[in-house]
C-alpha cells in the first residue's frame, strides 16, 4: 500500500476555511438568536398591548355604565324632587330658564328653531307668558292639572314658536335674527262691524 502524503499547505488552507466556516456559522447562529429574541420581545409587547387594550376597553365600559347610572340617578332624583307649585316661578323669564329649557327636549335644526334671545321676539314673549300662566294655573287645578297644560298650552305654543316658519325661523340657538312683524293696516276709523 502506498502512502498518500498530504500537502501541508492544503491542510492549512482547509483548516482556515473550516475555521472561517465555523465563525460564519457562529455569527449566523448569533444573528438567529438575536432575531428570535427580538421576535419573542415583539410577541411579548403585542400581548402586553392587547392586555392594555382589553383593560382600557373594560375601563371605558365601566365608565359608560357609571355615566349611564349617574344619568338614571339624576333623572330619578329629578322625578323625586318636590313638585312644582303655583308661584314657584315669579316671572316668565324665570319659568323659561328654570323649567322650560330644563324639561323640554328637542333637537333644534331646520324643522325646529329656538332663540336664546326669545325675549326679543314679541310673539315669543306673549306665547311663553301664556304658557307660563297656564303652567302656574295647572298646579292649582287638581282635576285637569298638568295634563291639560301639556296638551293644550305647552304643545300648542311651542309648536307655533319652534316651527320652521315661526318667530324663530331665522334664528339658531347661538344667533338671534329679528323677524319682521305683520305690516300695519290702513285702518282709519272704520267700524268693526261685520260686513253686511
Amino acid at each position: 500500500m502506498s502512502e498518500t502524503t498530504l500537502d501541508p499547505t492544503a491542510l492549512l488552507a482547509a483548516a482556515a476555511r473550516l475555521d472561517d466556516l465555523d465563525k460564519k456559522l457562529a455569527a449566523a447562529r448569533a444573528t438567529l438568536a438575536e432575531r428570535d429574541h427580538a421576535l419573542d420581545q415583539a410577541y411579548t409587547d403585542l400581548e402586553s398591548e392587547r392586555a392594555q387594550g382589553e383593560a382600557l376597553r373594560n375601563r371605558i365600559a365601566r365608565l359608560e355604565r357609571r355615566t349611564e347610572a349617574e344619568r338614571v340617578a339624576t333623572a330619578r332624583d329629578a322625578a323625586r324632587a318636590p313638585a312644582t307649585g303655583p308661584g314657584t316661578y315669579p316671572t316668565v323669564a324665570a319659568w323659561v330658564d328654570g323649567w322650560l329649557v330644563v324639561n323640554i327636549e328637542r333637537s333644534i335644526g331646520s324643522k325646529l328653531r329656538w332663540c336664546r334671545s326669545w325675549h326679543e321676539h314679541p310673539e315669543a314673549v306673549w306665547r311663553l307668558t301664556a304658557a307660563w300662566q297656564d303652567f302656574e294655573r295647572s298646579w292649582a287645578n287638581p282635576t285637569s292639572g298638568v295634563t291639560n297644560f301639556a296638551r293644550n298650552s305647552l304643545s300648542y305654543h311651542l309648536g307655533e314658536l319652534m316651527a320652521g316658519d315661526g318667530p324663530f325661523a331665522a334664528c339658531s340657538p347661538d344667533r338671534h335674527e329679528q323677524v319682521h312683524t305683520l305690516p300695519p293696516t290702513s285702518y282709519e276709523g272704520r267700524r268693526h262691524d261685520a260686513p253686511s
